[in-house]
């Protein structure tokens, strides 16, 4: 049976790398600062992973949270021309 703390982590894995997908695209898109949030994004992630190999799901959650709101900010910096 597959664990909390084993779909978390591969959540977190996935994430990343479409963070850092999403940041590549806006860098070439010239949204340097929805790119940075991104890269935040991600980088929380990585944390996240690490929280979750010490056994702190609850951390390891709040952080792929935080993450995915900040993923959520940057589209809408873009939206709104401050990208």
């Amino acid at each position: 049976m597959v664990g909390l703390r084993t779909v978390l982590l591969v959540l977190c894995g996935l994430l990343v790398v479409k963070f850092c997908v999403v940041a590549f695209w806006m860098q070439d898109q010239m949204y340097q600062r929805a790119a940075r949030l991104n890269l935040v994004a991600a980088l929380i992630c990585l944390t996240a992973v690490g929280a979750g190999f010490a056994g702190l799901e609850a951390a390891a959650l709040a952080g792929a949270v935080l993450a995915v709101l900040l993923d959520i900010s940057s589209f809408h910096l873009v939206r709104i021309g401050r990208g």
